[in-house]
């Protein structure tokens, strides 16, 4: 065969391939036969030139039309609401690709519908309606394209009877495109959302169990078959996430570059779909962890490797004082004080692996100082078994240290009560005796004299023991409540007219006060008038002389965890408690005043106590000790167990 003979031959081959392009490009028909052969291939080169240059700019303008795609469904689907999303994908599809019909529809997993807008564009207003239907209920092409995945094309007519829609045009070539998701599917057994989770409807590699019928567990008896498709739409492992079809105008045909395009800008919604579903999932698993850990009664910290903070729990938050914003990424040595660093269980799990269970330990507070804890780390290991972090939980050892000095107090209190009353029996008999004795004598000197005044003191310091003896048996033996219906008003004023001489003797300035009308309160009239007895005095002590004594009277109002009441406070214009004394001040046998017993303020909140009522004490504004007393009212929200509180009865 000659050159020239292979040269043609060539040029044949080359003007067959050229001619397979025609339908891929904008090659218009030419006769290239007239030619001789270097005129042919220049011309056909130029041809070819053209046709790439086109077909370039062309894929610009799809590139640039999907990444505008792409902004816009991210941007849209992920901050404002779902219809205003649809519309907005809606328009760019109507502007910048000429399609005048539009509708998309997003999968509802929990209803199984398909939910979503159509919208005719036409020379006025857009026309807009929402819709929803059960892929269940397409059939034909429509049903084929949807249960398969596939793009297909329809005519307007079937679009419209099916999915009761307006659509325009008769016999109008409508595309539809299903928005699937890409992601690895997991089976139907992992996902145990199936009629049974031993599902065996999912075959792996080869199939979907929407397209193997014969194997689909949904046939066992008891089944209905016909029910299939209603589970399977509402299954997470289902791959359609919503459709999509567009028309142009009324005598437009929808080309392959059409439809590659639209199957381009599904790809990109179902993307971001799909990634919006991952995302709420993962979001709504996060604040369900974080809500148990925030509702979890121990404190919980988690830290990395490095030791830092990757957790910290409400109850934590509470406790140290820190946010956890704050503090997390922090090392831990924030929590940990240098002392403890070496031996924290914390810091032993970190460097050696060791996990600890219930040490006492302490931890910082912000507000500088530290807590008491109890901890117990554990070391924090993935699936294959390596240690990824530490976590640490731990409680408050506070509350308990209160409670268990409550209670050796309340066992020194017994052990006292008991010493108390068989000293007080043993004491008051010989205490009787000698006063009697006193007694005689002071008659034997008569009332002047120095012998007199001896005698005068000796009988003081006798009264004082006495009264010493009554308080003892008071607190060993309380006097049996004898409950009436009184006015708090009526028994302070009793209490002030038995003190009218040290008022009158220290000059003091009274300002009693009373603001509303005073509920009646089931008291025993006699007890509470000592308690307003014993906090009057103190407070006149308190004061010097010519100062002001302040008692206010108040109703309180109730709510559902606690009765109204009413409310009296004492308040002097003394020096006040001193703050290494407040916790103690209601404690027996602690007093600040020479010569005191230190058992009025403990029989006093004793009574208060018993009758359901409510003793506090702090420094009054300025200068000055407050104590309030509240006691609650007649009334259906009275504390019964109070009412009756120490073998109390009707008086």
């Amino acid at each position: 065969m000659s050159r020239r003979q292979e040269t043609r031959r060539d040029y044949s081959s080359l003007l067959k391939k050229v001619e397979n392009l025609r339908s891929f490009t904008n090659l218009n028909p030419t006769d290239y036969d007239s030619s001789d052969d270097e005129t042919m291939l220049a011309r056909v080169c130029e041809d070819l030139t053209e046709a790439l240059e086109a077909t370039h700019r062309r894929l610009i303008e799809t590139d640039t039309k999907l990444s505008v795609m792409r902004e816009i469904a991210e941007g849209m689907l992920s901050n404002v609401r779902p219809e205003e999303a649809l519309q907005t994908v809606s328009s760019y599809m109507h502007k910048v690709m000429g399609m005048e019909d539009v509708g998309l529809w997003l999968m509802n997993r929990e209803t199984g519908l398909l939910q979503g807008q159509h919208t005719l564009y036409g020379d006025g207003e857009p026309r807009t309606g929402e819709t929803s239907l059960r892929p269940c209920d397409l059939e034909g092409k429509l049903g084929a394209s949807i249960w398969h995945m596939q793009t297909c094309v329809v005519t307007s007519e079937e679009v419209g009877r099916q999915l009761k829609i307006d659509v325009v045009g008769p016999g109008r070539p409508m595309a539809v495109v299903p928005l699937v998701s890409s992601r690895q599917w997991l089976s139907c057994r992992e996902v145990k959302k199936c009629i049974r989770q031993e599902c065996s409807a999912y075959l792996g590699k080869h199939g979907f169990c929407w397209e193997t019928p014969d194997t689909l567990c949904f046939h066992e008896k008891g089944f209905e078959p016909s029910r299939k498709a209603e589970f399977c739409v509402k299954c997470d492992v289902f791959p359609l996430l919503g459709m999509l079809i567009a028309a142009r105008g009324t005598s437009g045909e929808m080309s392959p570059g059409d439809l590659s395009m639209l199957e381009s800008v599904a790809y990109n919604v179902a993307q971001v779909l799909e990634s919006n579903r991952l995302y709420g999932a993962l979001r709504v698993g996060e604040e369900f962890r974080q809500r148990i850990l925030d509702s979890m009664g121990e404190c919980m910290v988690g830290f990395d490797l490095s030791g830092r903070l990757q957790a910290f729990n409400r109850m934590a938050e509470t406790v140290t004082g820190f946010s956890a914003e704050e503090v997390t990424g922090a090392r831990s040595s924030f929590l940990i004080p240098p002392e403890e660093m070496a031996v924290s269980p914390v810091t032993r799990a970190l460097r050696y692996g060791e996990e600890l269970t219930a040490v006492d330990t302490v931890v910082r507070k912000r507000s500088r100082g530290s807590v008491p804890v109890r901890m117990t780390s554990r070391l924090l290991r993935d699936e294959r078994d390596n240690v990824r972090g530490v976590i640490a939980t731990f409680s408050d050892l506070r509350p308990v240290r209160r409670l268990e000095e409550k209670m050796r107090q309340l066992d020194r209190l017994a052990a006292l009560g008991r010493f108390a009353s068989s000293v007080a029996h043993e004491v008051r008999n010989p205490l009787s005796g000698i006063a009697a004795g006193i007694q005689y004598m002071s008659r034997q000197f008569g009332e002047t004299g120095p012998e007199a005044e001896n005698v005068k003191f000796l009988l003081r310091e006798v009264a004082r023991l006495e009264r010493i003896i009554q308080d003892l048996l008071r607190i060993t033996h309380p006097q049996e409540l004898v409950i009436a219906e009184a006015s708090v008003e009526d028994v302070v004023e009793r209490a002030l007219k038995s003190l009218g001489n040290l008022l009158t003797e220290k000059s003091l300035d009274l300002d009693m006060s009373v603001t509303g009308k005073l509920r009646l309160v089931e008291m025993d009239s006699d007890q509470i008038q000592q308690v307003f007895i014993n906090l009057i005095k103190n407070a006149a002590e308190a004061t010097p002389q010519g100062g002001r004594l302040k008692i206010s009277m108040a109703s309180v109002e109730g709510s559902d965890r606690e009765p109204g009441g009413v409310q009296v406070t004492v308040a002097d214009s003394g020096p006040g408690i001193r703050p290494e004394d407040a916790d103690r001040i209601l404690e027996p046998f602690f007093t600040t005043k020479p010569g005191g017993t230190g058992l009025g303020l403990y029989i006093t909140h004793e009574i208060v106590r018993r009758h359901g009522g409510e003793l506090s004490v702090a420094n009054a504004p300025g200068s000055g000790a407050e104590f309030t007393v509240r006691l609650p009212a007649c009334g259906p929200n009275r504390n019964e167990s109070a009412r009756d509180g120490g073998g109390g009865k009707r008086g």
